[in-house]
């Protein structure tokens, strides 16, 4: 409940900036679904679900799935947008699983 409370606020403040600083417009008909595709399912759905999905699991294992999201999306765009990284961005993937693969070690190790 408190996500879709927190959901609400923030488009309300949002409607309230936009009216205040410029002068809003409706997108063309096939914007529509640019918009309210990320809109429904990446915001409303996402925090909406991550609360009862982390009911399930260890506070451990959360913040490596949210470390990993820099990689998800890297190889999301790869699959659908046929982004290729460069040296820069395989280096930054290969740091990121090394951090997560130590902090998971890490951890094992301690118990």
């Amino acid at each position: 409940m408190i996500s879709i409370i927190q959901l609400g606020i923030a488009s309300l403040t949002g409607a309230v900036f936009m009216f205040l600083s410029e002068t809003p417009s409706l997108p063309a008909p096939t914007q529509w679904g640019a918009i309210l595709g990320p809109g429904l399912i990446c915001s409303a759905y996402g925090f909406v679900v991550q609360p009862i999905a982390q009911r399930y699991t260890t506070p451990e294992k959360i913040g490596l799935i949210f470390s990993l999201e820099p990689v998800f999306s890297a190889l999301l765009s790869w699959l659908f947008l046929h982004e290729i990284p460069g040296f820069k961005g395989y280096m930054e993937a290969i740091l990121i699983f090394a951090a997560v693969i130590f902090t998971e070690l890490s951890r094992k190790t301690a118990r």
